[in-house]
């Protein structure tokens, strides 16, 4: 008998198919709900759940406490908000602290119970939310990157600061920034504090979820419970409770978005575009065509900040609107990509923010920056990819593959997954194809293998 996947193939060309193959063709038919089979390293994180505690820490307002709240309730954890701990401990609330005492002395009672909390009482099984300012003080970053160092996550979630200064504005229940000091300044001052002791990031932004017409900042009926959903699923992969692999055991497919704006696939295109996939490719190098970027100086400081900021923005987006797995990918020019061979910092800066947004796979050339990426790719799958545009280079049969099989165990000494692309010359280039995957692949060593141009399409 044969096993079809997804009863969605025939929906457009032939809607009638199934009735015509059971009513005139007499051929038995049994349905079944599917049921996604987890990966092998699924299955052991699965049984040895990181029970570290997870820290979360970002500005006053950005929805810290609200957040993590509901996360601590999802995921069966302790709740400990340090500003409430340091009230009771100390018997006083913060603006009596400092009102009375000043800000250093608030600043040291939260260094000593945040070590206190960390080490001791709440090492495990809590989620603990940080007061804004924590990372102000070396003692704090340095028990939070040890923290981060036990492979607990310590995750830092990026504000929308033009909601952030709304919210202060309205609320009188916590001492007031120093008068010389902007909400603003503040944040420049705190970004480079908060990357120093985050392993993961997670944007908060109820704008995204908006009506997406030009200065419409209104967010849609719904919109914080999305954020709250998807900042759960990231704590769960974070945690590694839940880390959303592809299942190796069977034939998988992605889909690979190549529109400058993830926009014009919301709301409706990509459920229909994503049907029967099993991952989707978010190409952060076509991004460039946006028009903010079209003609961009990627070495500007400023311009490649609004960059990576933007591409924040499309992967959550992108988490908003699906629950499948997310590829990122960062080509390159002379891989058949649209990112440029000069910016490979900015490259290598948007391939390590990748991993702490929480992709379940991020695609890296087979180049100098892939070893650094797999040391630090966390919870992340590296695919290790190369690509011949030309299909002169890799051949796949086996008697000229020298060039393939080097280039493969290049690719597995810095990657989870290999990916190898050429193009077809010809038919037989496909069958080679194929014949190359057979000999390489396993659960254990995966390979992805295919060939580009119109003869290779039947290899995909």
């Amino acid at each position: 008998g044969a096993e079809i996947r997804e009863r969605r193939c025939v929906g457009k060309t032939w809607p009638q198919w199934w009735d015509v193959l059971a009513r005139d063709l007499g051929a038995p038919i049994a349905g079944a709900d599917p049921v996604e089979e987890a990966s092998v390293e699924e299955a052991k994180a699965n049984v040895a759940k990181a029970d570290a505690s997870i820290v979360v820490i970002g500005m006053r307002g950005v929805g810290k406490t609200t957040l993590g709240r509901v996360a601590a309730r999802a995921m069966g954890l302790v709740f400990v908000d340090m500003d409430e701990h340091l009230e009771n401990e100390v018997g006083q609330t913060i603006p009596e602290i400092v009102n009375g005492a000043g800000w250093a002395a608030f600043r040291q009672h939260e260094s000593r119970l945040l070590a206190q909390v960390l080490t001791q009482t709440h090492a495990t099984g809590a989620l603990v939310v940080c007061g804004g300012g924590v990372v102000e003080e070396e003692a704090n970053r340095r028990v939070l990157q040890q923290h981060r160092a036990r492979g607990a996550p310590v995750v830092c979630l990026t504000p929308n600061m033009q909601h952030v200064a709304a919210y202060l504005n309205r609320d009188r229940t916590r001492p007031a920034y120093a008068v010389t000091s902007d909400i603003n300044d503040v944040y420049a001052r705190r970004l480079p504090l908060y990357a120093e002791c985050c392993s993961h990031e997670y944007l908060v932004d109820k704008a995204l979820l908006g009506s997406g017409n030009a200065g419409d900042d209104d967010e849609r009926p719904g919109a914080w419970a999305v954020i709250e959903r998807d900042f759960v699923r990231l704590l769960r992969f974070a945690s590694g409770r839940d880390l959303n692999r592809v299942s190796l055991e069977h034939p998988s497919f992605f889909v690979s978005l190549t529109a400058p704006d993830v926009r014009a696939y919301l709301p409706d295109a990509l459920p229909r575009l994503t049907a029967g996939a099993h991952a989707i490719e978010l190409r952060a190098d076509l991004l460039l065509h946006a028009e903010a970027f079209a003609n961009a100086d990627l070495a500007e400081t400023g311009t490649a900040n609004e960059f990576v900021h933007y591409v924040h923005r499309q992967f959550t987006l992108l988490r908003h609107f699906s629950r499948l797995p997310v590829v990122f990918t960062v080509r390159t020019v002379p891989q058949g990509g649209a990112f440029p061979t000069s910016a490979d910092t900015l490259r290598m800066r948007l391939l390590h923010s990748a991993v702490q947004w929480g992709a379940e796979y991020v695609d890296v050339e087979v180049d100098s920056l892939a070893p650094a990426l797999y040391a630090a790719r966390q919870r992340s799958l590296v695919i290790a990819s190369f690509h011949d545009p030309s299909g002169t280079r890799l051949r796949w049969a086996a008697n000229e593959c020298e060039f393939a099989d080097e280039i493969l165990a290049r690719a597995r000494a810095c990657g989870d997954v290999a990916k190898l692309i050429s193009s077809a010359r010809s038919w037989k280039d496909n069958i080679d194809c194929l014949d190359f995957v057979k000999r390489n692949h396993s659960v254990e060593h995966p390979l992805i293998a295919l060939n580009m141009g119109y003869e290779g399409q039947m290899s995909r």
